[in-house]
C-alpha cells in the first residue's frame, strides 16, 4: 500500500509502449508514465500525421511537443513527446509522457537505470527466472516471492556491510566511495546538455 498523496510514475522501455497500457495506467490506476518508444511509432501533431523517425535532430538538440495523439491502429490521445539526440551515446531518445515534457523528463526516465542490474540478476546473470518455464500462476508467484525475499536479504546484508565499514574485507580493491552500480550512468547524466528547439525541425 502506498501512502496517500504519493504520485506513482512508471518508467519503462520500448517493449511497454502500448496505448492500452497507457490508458490503463492513467485512467484505471491513476499513475503517470514515461515510456521510451520506437522510431516506427506514429503521432498526430496539430492534425498532421507524422512518424517519430521523421523528427531529425542534430546531436545535442531536444524538442518537446505540445499535446499529441500517439499510435495509428489504436490511437491514444492527450500525451506528450520528448525528443533528444544524445551526444555521448549518439542515440535518439523519444519518451512519451502523460504530462508536459521538458529536460527533466529525460532525467526522470534515466532513474530506471538504477534498477537495471536488478533486472539482470533476475535473468541470465543470476536467478535465470525465464528458464523456469513455469506456466502455473501460483507456482510462479511462489517462486517470485522466494526470489524477492532472497534479493531483500542480499541488499540488506550489503547495506549492513557498507554501514559497518567492512567493505574492504570483501574486495581486494579498496572502494573509497561505495555507490550503486549505476553510478557511471548517474555521473554521465550530469554531463548531458541540450539545445531545446521551439518548433519541430524540418526533415
Amino acid at each position: 500500500m502506498m501512502p496517500d498523496g504519493v504520485a506513482l510514475v512508471l518508467l519503462a522501455d520500448r517493449g511497454f509502449a502500448d496505448g492500452k497500457l497507457m490508458k490503463y495506467l492513467k485512467e484505471d490506476l491513476g499513475w503517470h508514465f514515461r515510456i521510451r518508444i520506437k522510431c516506427s511509432f506514429q503521432f498526430q501533431l496539430e492534425g498532421r500525421g507524422l512518424k517519430v523517425s521523421s523528427v531529425q535532430l542534430q546531436p545535442g538538440q531536444a524538442y518537446f511537443t505540445p499535446m499529441v495523439v500517439i499510435g495509428k491502429t489504436n490511437p491514444y490521445p492527450n500525451v506528450y513527446l520528448a525528443f533528444a539526440h544524445d551526444k555521448q551515446s549518439n542515440e535518439d531518445w523519444v519518451i512519451v509522457s502523460d504530462q508536459p515534457t521538458n529536460l527533466q523528463t529525460f532525467a526522470q526516465y534515466r532513474l530506471r537505470f538504477c534498477v537495471e542490474e536488478s533486472l539482470l540478476d533476475l535473468k541470465s546473470n543470476g536467478f535465470n527466472l525465464e528458464a523456469s518455464r513455469l506456466r502455473d500462476k501460483f507456482a510462479l508467484s511462489q517462486l517470485c516471492g522466494v526470489i524477492a525475499l532472497t534479493m531483500l536479504f542480499l541488499v540488506l546484508q550489503g547495506v549492513q556491510v557498507v554501514a559497518s565499514g567492512k567493505l574492504q574485507f570483501l574486495s581486494s580493491l579498496p572502494d573509497p566511495q561505495p555507490a550503486i552500480a549505476s553510478k557511471r550512468q548517474q555521473e554521465d547524466s550530469f554531463k548531458r546538455e541540450f539545445t531545446v528547439l521551439s518548433r519541430i525541425p524540418a526533415s
